[in-house]
């Protein structure tokens, strides 16, 4: 009786669990980070591996007809944050915020997200903004992710002038997923320039942290 008990157990706790860790021993606190800012900007609070198939082309034509960039190498990932014209890809080029949308293969909720994120980035909202995806393995292992903010996925990460903006974790429940994206946009394109001014001097010093993870990735493509 005492185990099918703990088999019972064990199976609640697969299907409600809200999120995966960013490794299967990491319990990583999402931080308190939903009210860095009047208009519920949170900001990050710390301081690639495609098939050889793949072409620039690939890439390039999954932003036409999904609306989202799915990028596959770290320096896709990091030209993408950062509005680098990787692609020749205008449209990418000429918006003023870059989304990003972190998951991982084995993670179940990450899956269930990706139509809606697909369907966001269709949507009216996606004006003047570049949506992309990334597999985390791409970019380096737990400790490269936290670097960059990261605690659980799916994760997402909006930048504006290589700096990143609003980062949050998205969570379990999916039915709220479109409007924590959309609210989240909303108020990033809502912003005066007076409120920005206040609002990048208020968190230099995280946005700078964030800024250093990227900037190390960056050097970590140069390296022999």
């Amino acid at each position: 009786m005492m185990i099918l008990n703990r088999a019972k157990l064990l199976v609640l706790f697969l299907f409600t669990a809200p999120c995966c860790t960013l490794g299967f021993f990491s319990s990583v606190p999402l931080q308190s980070r939903q009210n860095l800012s009047s208009k519920r900007i949170p900001v990050i609070k710390s301081r690639e591996q495609s098939s050889s198939s793949l072409s620039v082309a690939t890439s390039s034509q999954q932003q036409q007809q999904t609306g989202v960039t799915e990028l596959t190498t770290k320096r896709e990932f990091l030209s993408f944050i950062d509005n680098i014209n990787l692609h020749n890809n205008d449209n990418n080029r000429n918006n003023e915020f870059q989304m990003i949308k972190y998951y991982a293969s084995y993670c179940k909720v990450c899956q269930r997200i990706k139509p809606l994120y697909k369907r966001i980035a269709n949507s009216e909202i996606a004006a003047n903004v570049s949506f992309g995806s990334v597999e985390v393995s791409v970019i380096g292992d737990t400790p490269t992710l936290e670097t960059l903010g990261l605690t659980k996925l799916p994760f997402i990460q909006i930048y504006q002038n290589k700096k990143c903006v609003a980062s949050f974790s998205t969570g379990g429940q999916t039915y709220t997923f479109k409007k924590q994206i959309k609210s989240t946009l909303s108020s990033c394109k809502e912003r005066s320039p007076e409120e920005w001014h206040e609002f990048l001097t208020t968190y230099q010093t995280d946005i700078e942290g964030q800024r250093k993870g990227v900037d190390d990735l960056w050097r970590s493509l140069a390296a022999p």
